[in-house]
């Protein structure tokens, strides 16, 4: 069995990283009036407003009105009764949604928002005289590069939230060649212990987990957090790991990495270090793809 070090400020940071080849999701075809009982990719999305607009032509217009980052069109329909009065005669309302990419189930609300007012006008009074009165501009995907990758690739709850255009991450003025530097005391540790408990529940017998522990928000402002307090090494012994220590010198560090590495995992390193920023530590020279692949490869046996 492949043994591997994982160095990581961050449980979040380090966990979110171990996920294998993401299972392909189920697509489905595309009906008119819309089902809400699965999720719509972005290649659905767009399909479900071209066929809301060849049912409804004479209350909706399609229009393109921006590219993604990557060349995804971001599309508006337009849900307008022209007999009663022009669009730009009536108050508008806007609707947009999955501006944040993982945050897919809001594109849901908007497409069953143009969904309910188109089915219900001309059935429903009060549908009829909303339609009638106003003009509605929906757009249900805002972020289409991220709502894509959100079903396309692997995932934690942080990924593809933003837009997709490249980044300088560690502000040395290239843009994405590194992975953002997470050797900065923000302290996600403390807030997912959850991830703890994960891993102590699944219990990977090849996962050294070492927390380098600055006691510190460094990326705020170093305010104290709360690991002075605490004994991160006893929560990572309730939640299930196999050993769990704190250190606080490199031969420490070096002594207890080299038992782990003789034992079944997981093993927990929590390893005090100093406030201060020292340039004797290198930048990891992977970008974030290498990184990826790197672990996957040593998940596959």
């Amino acid at each position: 069995m492949r043994r591997f070090l994982i160095f990581a400020l961050t449980m979040l940071f380090v966990f979110s990283s171990a996920y294998t080849n993401p299972v392909k999701y189920k697509t489905h075809e595309v009906t008119v009036p819309l089902r809400f009982d699965y999720y719509y990719t972005y290649e659905m999305v767009v399909d479900a407003l071209k066929k809301l607009h060849k049912a409804f032509p004479h209350l909706t217009k399609l229009e393109v009105v921006g590219k993604s980052e990557e060349g995804r069109a971001i599309y508006c329909m337009t849900l307008n009764n022209p007999k009663t009065g022009k669009e730009l005669d009536k108050p508008g309302i806007w609707v947009d949604a999955n501006i944040h990419g993982n945050e897919i189930q809001a594109g849901e609300v908007a497409l069953y928002l143009l969904d309910y007012l188109l089915h219900r006008y001309g059935v429903n009074d009060e549908i009829t005289k909303l339609v009638d009165k106003k003009c509605f501009y929906v757009v249900p995907v805002v972020n289409p590069d991220g709502r894509y990758h959100f079903f396309a690739d692997g995932n934690t709850s942080n990924d593809n939230r933003g837009l997709r255009r490249p980044h300088d991450d560690d502000r040395d003025g290239l843009l994405d060649e590194d992975f953002p530097d997470d050797l900065d005391g923000d302290g996600n540790i403390l807030m997912g212990f959850g991830n703890l408990a994960l891993v102590g529940a699944l219990q990977p017998e090849n996962f050294i987990h070492i927390v380098l522990d600055n006691q510190a928000y460094g990326t705020t402002g170093n305010q104290p957090t709360i690991s002075a307090q605490i004994s991160l090494e006893e929560i990572a012994r309730a939640a299930g790991y196999r050993s769990s220590c704190c250190v606080y010198s490199d031969v420490d560090l070096l002594k207890r990495f080299s038992e782990s590495l003789t034992q079944p995992g997981p093993h927990f390193i929590q390893v005090k270090v100093s406030r201060q920023v020292t340039q004797s530590c290198p930048r990891i020279p992977y970008s974030a793809q290498q990184m990826k692949e790197r672990f996957r490869g040593c998940l596959s046996f």
